[in-house]
């Protein structure tokens, strides 16, 4: 009990998270943007960049930063420099800033092999572009999940004051389990995203799929 209650607070993860989700929303500090998670969504976090992944694990939307020189065209980066194969785009403004989207046909893999909805956003005030693609494993010529894409491209934001209090880094909270507590309740509003279940049961000696007894004392994550 003592160890538990000292672990109470303590930083969990990695210090330097690319992306965080909070009640639906991912935030992006070091980038100062965010998200919109679609609903049964999950995200992983990965080195400079971030993905979102539907339940049955055959839809993604993947997120990335990249440096932009000052007068660079938007429609010019995405040719040349992240090789995207534009089927059709259009220039646009999306949060106010300067976006071009379009259709990819994706032969060189940035998003995978198949076609993609794709955004380029540019961050004016830092030099940098926000790149996001959706796109489905068993996509051929059909984008299957384009409105659920279109939809989280458009819920882009800039983060205000606000939003960067609650993108603190996650901590350990100590939890009393009853009867009614399972590893997959806790896992699903766990902030961790993709493998919650897997790295909550890990933490509290239950992997593979042990449960938790009325009135243990449980490491979770807020």
């Amino acid at each position: 009990v003592i160890y538990l209650s000292m672990l109470e607070g303590t930083r969990y993860g990695k210090k330097n998270r690319f992306g965080l989700v909070r009640n639906n929303t991912l935030y992006f500090p070091a980038h100062g943007f965010k998200l919109k998670v679609p609903q049964e969504w999950e995200y992983k976090d990965g080195r400079g960049g971030g993905l979102l992944v539907n339940g049955s694990r055959d839809s993604f939307v993947k997120v990335g930063v990249y440096p932009l020189a000052n007068q660079a065209n938007l429609k010019t980066f995405a040719e040349n420099d992240l090789k995207i194969e534009v089927r059709e785009a259009t220039e646009l403004t999306i949060s106010n800033q300067p976006a071009y989207l379009g259709i990819a046909d994706q032969s060189s893999g940035l998003f995978g092999s198949g076609p993609a909805r794709f955004v380029l956003i540019k961050d004016n005030s830092n030099q940098k572009v926000f790149v996001l693609g959706g796109y489905g494993k068993n996509d051929l010529r059909k984008i299957k999940d384009d409105r659920a894409y279109v939809a989280t491209i458009f819920s882009f934001d800039l983060m205000t004051l606000n939003d960067y209090r609650k993108a603190k880094p996650l901590k350990i909270k100590i939890f009393k389990a009853s009867e009614q507590t399972t590893m997959e309740t806790l896992a699903s509003a766990s902030p961790i995203g993709l493998d919650a279940l897997d790295e909550l049961r890990l933490l509290n000696g239950l992997y593979p799929a042990d449960k938790p007894r009325t009135g243990q004392l449980l490491k979770i994550v807020e």
